[in-house]
């Protein structure tokens, strides 16, 4: 009995691993359970090469979408960690650092919703709310308030070449695998 309640009060973790066959993207989550009501969980984008080495892409993440050596996921950004975070879209090609694209993308759907209907779209607004493969690009699901959104589909070269824009304004992190409140300063201006 004492044990029992020594293990429920010291908290249980575990993981579970989404690992794709053959390298590529895939999931790790991370469960953890304080007691009997607190559970916490996080989900880790990881990149495997065909050997199974593994390399952490980005440790705050979900919402995984691949098209060969390119993926796209929403990560969660800290600015502290007694606040919560804010999600944002990623890219990433092969095992290099991963870059912030919602603005391009949001961008990039305001023009095709204002060119394609009268609607009228703020500056300011927008958010991805669902990212999902295609065929062979990806789809990406564009937010404005209330009804409005948009939809743009983004091939794999298209998202290279966003992924090289991000790197140029200084939005493509360093090194994706250290705690993600050092990059909050990428997320400032968009």
């Amino acid at each position: 009995m004492a044990l029992a309640l020594t293990l429920a009060l010291s908290g249980c973790v575990s993981r579970s691993v989404h690992k794709p066959h053959g390298g590529g993207y895939g999931i790790i989550t991370y469960y953890k359970t304080t007691d009997f009501v607190h559970t916490g969980m996080r989900m880790e984008i990881n990149h495997w090469t065909s050997a199974g080495k593994r390399t952490r892409i980005w440790p705050f993440g979900s919402d995984l979408i691949q098209h060969s050596d390119v993926a796209l996921f929403e990560g969660f950004v800290y600015k502290n960690w007694s606040e919560g975070g804010n999600r944002w879209l990623f890219a990433v090609h092969g095992v290099g650092p991963p870059a912030v694209i919602e603005g391009q993308v949001i961008a990039l759907c305001r023009q095709q919703v204002r060119s394609s209907s009268a609607e009228r779209v703020s500056d300011k607004s927008g958010y991805v709310s669902k990212i999902e493969k295609a065929g062979t690009n990806f789809s990406i699901r564009v937010s404005f308030g209330g009804d409005r959104h948009g939809v743009v589909e983004l091939s794999r070269d298209q998202v290279l070449a966003m992924i090289s824009e991000a790197e140029k304004q200084g939005q493509r992190v360093a090194d994706g695998r250290y705690p993600s409140y050092a990059v909050w300063s990428l997320r400032e201006d968009l």
